[in-house]
């Protein structure tokens, strides 16, 4: 599983206001851009049973990406996105 941002760094796709939560067998988190930090994406490996929630921060033109990827067959089973201020994706398996 990959989460990303057309600008980059995915903090700032994220903004103060966005988050992304991830539910995955018994884990689970719930990240900010302060977590995130400086990095350009998020990779995750996920159990079979999973649980994604990821908000867009306010600002405009900001496109956050989550991708999940069979690790097997390296096929995409999942891709969304959204630029909308607030913009949320989810997916649960």
């Amino acid at each position: 599983m990959t989460l990303s941002c057309n600008l980059g760094r995915l903090a700032i796709c994220l903004g103060k206001e966005g988050s992304f939560q991830i539910r995955s067998g018994n884990a689970n988190e719930s990240l900010t851009s302060f977590d995130i930090g400086n990095h350009d994406d998020y990779v995750y490996s996920l159990k079979a049973s999973f649980v994604l929630a990821a908000q867009n921060g306010a600002g405009r033109n900001r496109t956050l990406s989550l991708t999940v990827t069979d690790s097997l067959t390296d096929k995409v089973v999942f891709s969304d996105v959204t630029s909308q201020p607030y913009g949320v994706i989810k997916i649960k398996n």
